[in-house]
This record gives C-alpha cells, sequence and structure tokens, in this order.
C-alpha cells in the first residue's frame, strides 16, 4: 500500500481537496460517530491541512494550528482515516508527519492535542502522559466529555458526561523535547 502525505494550507488546496477531506470528516465524525455538531467550524482557513492520499484519493486527513493560531498550543486536530485504510498506518502518518512539521518550525513549543479513549495508547507510544483535569459541565451536575475542538461527545453509552484527561509529552522516542497535553474523550 502506497500512501503519499503532504500537507497544504488553505490558499494551497483545491476545491476537490477540500471536498474530500470535509466528506472524510463528516462521513465519520458526524455520521459513523453518531456525533451531530458543526464541522465547518471556521477554522480550516487558518490550518494546516495533512493528507494522506493513495492513487489521488484522500484517504486520511488531520488539521494542525500552528502555536498562537487556535491557543497558546500547537493544536493537532481532526484525524480521521477512510475505514478501508484503519490498520495500515495511516493515522499513525498523519501523526508523525504533524510531529514532525512542528519540530522543523517549533521545536520549543508545546503542544495540545485530543483523541477518543482507545487512541490513549497510541499517544503514549510518542511519550505522551496522562494527566486528569476535570472540566466543567454543561450542567451542574456531572462533567462532560470535551474534545479539542470544545464540542461534547456522547461516551459509549449514548450519554453526554465522563472527564477529560490532559496528556502532558515530554522526552518522547519520536520527538524529544515536546511537551503535549492530550484531552481523551
Amino acid at each position: 500500500m502506497d500512501i503519499h502525505f503532504a500537507h497544504k494550507i488553505w490558499n494551497e488546496l483545491s476545491i476537490d481537496e477540500f471536498h474530500d477531506l470535509l466528506k472524510l470528516r463528516i462521513d465519520i465524525f458526524v455520521v459513523e460517530q453518531d456525533c451531530a455538531y458543526p464541522e465547518l467550524d471556521g477554522l480550516d482557513k487558518r490550518a494546516i491541512h495533512f493528507l494522506a492520499t493513495q492513487n489521488d484519493i484522500i484517504v486520511g486527513t488531520a488539521r494542525l494550528f500552528e502555536p498562537g493560531v487556535k491557543q497558546a498550543e500547537a493544536v493537532l486536530g481532526r484525524l480521521c482515516v477512510s475505514k478501508s485504510y484503519r490498520g495500515a498506518g495511516v493515522a499513525k502518518g498523519l501523526i508523525d508527519a504533524r510531529l514532525t512539521y512542528l519540530q522543523e518550525h517549533f521545536p520549543k513549543d508545546n503542544v495540545f492535542t485530543s483523541a477518543q479513549s482507545y487512541r490513549e495508547k497510541t499517544y503514549h507510544a510518542l511519550g505522551f502522559e496522562t494527566v486528569v483535569v476535570h472540566v466543567p459541565s454543561q450542567t451542574e451536575h456531572e462533567p462532560v466529555l470535551v474534545h479539542g475542538d470544545g464540542y461534547p461527545h456522547r461516551d459509549s453509552d449514548g450519554v453526554f458526561g465522563g472527564k477529560r484527561l490532559q496528556h502532558i509529552a515530554g522526552g518522547g522516542q519520536m520527538h524529544p523535547g515536546y511537551r503535549g497535553i492530550f484531552s481523551v474523550v
């Protein structure tokens, strides 16, 4: 399987590329994960888009915000891979590509990311460590699962609620010196 990885800023994306990456994100985040939220969040114009392609077909995508764009830290977000390419190293390739970009351009800055809890081991393998932090809920009685984009997500029972975890990385094998904050949903 020959997967090509590239990154582009907003004005470098073709209309077809933006359509295809947005369709992939909606298919996965909204439809497959049954979580209605505004995928068009107005931030794509400020993001660096990482694309995984095979034969010019987008099979995976992820966003990166440089430090100071979305928050003080660099932000890794919106990583998704087409179902038929899961388990083929595409997600890891997109993570590696973004961390390599940050290492080359912002070697001393912190990184924030968010992912579902079953991905926690993936980030541990990159040198991240988990620290629990509670987040205020939209109701006064329970915490809410919050994605890095600030939108609540359903837990495994389909109920909003849970906890937010922060992930602090230091001295990871692949990208030493990085400090990341990781939210598990």
